[in-house]
């Protein structure tokens, strides 16, 4: 009884430990109100969505390959830093070259303090060069 028990507290805390860190490692979450002060961590099939502008780029491919190092380090949740996308996900906007582009809203903020906005960014779906980074800009 006394290996059964050892081997079910093991057991409970290695789930306990997979699950908080799992949850830690998320570094992209899809707020679901406007102010964004409630979210969820990001889904493979959100970041597997194409944009419709013609580009196909996928949300991953924009985030992960951004010419703006703030998107790439939240994605990546480098810098202290992670992603919280506008609910809508891909939405035009933008002025030339991108006029009519779609893009991500990306809010930027402190990984150890949620409650602290870094900076806002648009991660659009296309390339300036045919093998450069994703157009993006950040304020």
């Amino acid at each position: 009884m006394k290996t059964f028990k050892s081997c079910l507290l093991s057991l409970v805390s290695i789930l306990g430990l997979s699950v908080v860190s799992s949850h830690s490692l998320a570094a992209v979450f899809v707020c679901s109100n406007d102010d964004c002060s409630k979210w969820t961590a990001i889904t493979q099939q959100q970041l597997d969505t194409k944009s419709t502008d013609g580009e196909g780029t996928t949300i991953r491919q924009t985030l992960s390959q951004s010419s703006e190092a703030s998107v790439v380090n939240g994605y990546n949740s480098t810098a202290k830093t992670n992603l919280y996308l506008k609910s809508s996900l891909w939405h035009i906007g933008g002025v030339e070259p991108i006029k009519g582009k779609q893009h991500v809203t990306a809010y930027v903020y402190k990984s150890t303090d949620p409650n602290t906005r870094l900076k806002t960014c648009h991660a659009f779906s296309y390339k300036k060069e045919l093998k450069g980074p994703y157009y993006a800009t950040c304020q």
